[in-house]
């Protein structure tokens, strides 16, 4: 073999084997719960494009960074809210985050009920679902209804009278919408983005500020590679697209 065409075989190794010799590893993600819907297409998409499988562990924000704090570990995350990963740089866990999107608070209405405003969450024995102020869309929550009162759109008396009506209190975004699904509760506030079927309650923009959903890779990856490649992926048009289908803007 000529030396000129060993040359050419090394350049062609050397382009190609990198891809190759990562094919068929595991990338593991920490996503929020509300983004189940949203993002399952995505990793789908991207696992087969790439002939490489993303394993991924859903739960709230909060209850997946007390994990990575209890010494578990990932390659990748995507929190609602950007506490959870600003720890995350301040511990060193991860070098920074980028936006891929926004999402709004809803509630979800059990068909049937003729619910069309936050006001009537607070008629009497009406069943209301929410997070636990633990999570973050509990927080998200608490401090739309608090500014709901402060704009008067609740009134102090609806604001107890909706407390009063609270059966559930949960850690998962994703249970309060089951508890809907499940007819275990007569409203949920709920994630835009957990939205697909079903009555909803769009709130007013002046209490309802825009939620962000933030991505990173972890520094202590060893899929840093494939990391750099999803996170590209995520802010493609294509997939900016199909998040918007879902309600992240």
């Amino acid at each position: 073999m000529r030396r000129h065409e060993i040359i050419v075989l090394m350049a062609l190794w050397f382009y190609w084997a990198t891809p190759l010799v990562l094919q068929g590893q595991s990338i593991r993600l920490m996503c929020a719960s509300s983004l189940r819907e949203s993002i399952e297409p995505l990793v789908d998409q991207f696992s087969r494009k790439h002939q490489v499988n993303i394993d991924v562990l859903y739960g709230s924000s909060s209850l997946l960074r007390n994990q990575l704090q209890a010494g578990a570990t990932t390659d990748l995350f995507i929190f609602a809210g950007e506490t959870q990963a600003r720890w995350l740089t301040q511990q060193r866990m991860a070098e920074r985050y980028e936006l891929i999107g926004h999402t709004r608070l809803v509630i979800l209405v059990r068909p049937g009920l003729a619910l069309k405003t936050l006001r009537d969450l607070a008629r009497p024995g009406l069943r209301l679902a929410v997070a636990d102020p633990g999570v973050p869309i509990g927080r998200f929550t608490e401090a739309l209804l608090q500014e709901a009162v402060n704009q008067k759109h609740l009134t102090v008396t609806e604001y107890e009278v909706l407390h009063r009506n609270v059966v559930t209190r949960d850690f998962s975004a994703q249970n309060l919408k089951n508890k809907i699904q499940l007819r275990e509760a007569d409203a949920a506030f709920i994630y835009r983005s957990q939205w697909d079927s079903g009555d909803l309650i769009e709130l007013p923009v002046e209490i309802n500020p825009l939620i962000p959903y933030v991505a990173g890779v972890t520094l202590g990856s060893t899929q840093a590679h494939w990391g750099q490649q999803w996170m590209a992926f995520l802010q493609s048009p294509e997939a900016k697209r199909k998040l918007l289908e879902r309600g992240v803007q």
